[in-house]
């Protein structure tokens, strides 16, 4: 659980157990006359799903500004995963990229293996190939007249 999705639960859980403690408090003064109107129980049940409705939607909201102000894996910076795939729990490949150069790693559950190192052609096929973007740093091949 992450650490704003904590800090919003027991915010709601301290208004929770706060409320019939003041309460009770109030009562205690003399301030407030005990009073017993009668319970509907549809407006409670209402009342209830609307807090738990709130509190859910507060919850949902941290979670996306959680989420937006993550960095995003491999999006940047020197190392880049240009492609991942799994070929089974806690296994599989990644295509790795530091600068100009390229690895294929193969990933397990304890190991990580290099499988292969892609030249620049190569890779330039593997981002194609992944749909993303030419990478500025790289050089293009040079063609012999």
């Amino acid at each position: 659980m992450t650490r704003p999705l904590r800090v919003a639960m027991m915010l709601a859980g301290a208004a929770f157990i706060a409320a019939p403690v003041l309460a009770s408090a109030a009562f205690a003064e003399g301030s407030v006359k005990p009073q017993q109107p009668p319970i509907n129980l549809m407006e409670e049940a209402v009342r209830i799903a609307g807090y738990l409705l709130a509190l859910i939607a507060v919850a949902a909201l941290v979670i996306q500004i959680n989420k937006r102000l993550q960095p995003k894996l491999g999006a940047s910076g020197v190392i880049q995963v240009l492609a991942s795939r799994a070929l089974g729990p806690g296994v599989g490949v990644r295509l790795v990229q530091v600068g100009s150069r390229a690895w294929l790693l193969g990933v397990g559950k304890d190991r990580i293996n290099l499988l292969a190192e892609l030249s620049s052609q190569e890779t330039e096929q593997a981002r194609r190939t992944a749909g993303l973007k030419d990478d500025p740093s790289a050089k293009p091949p040079s063609s012999a007249a």
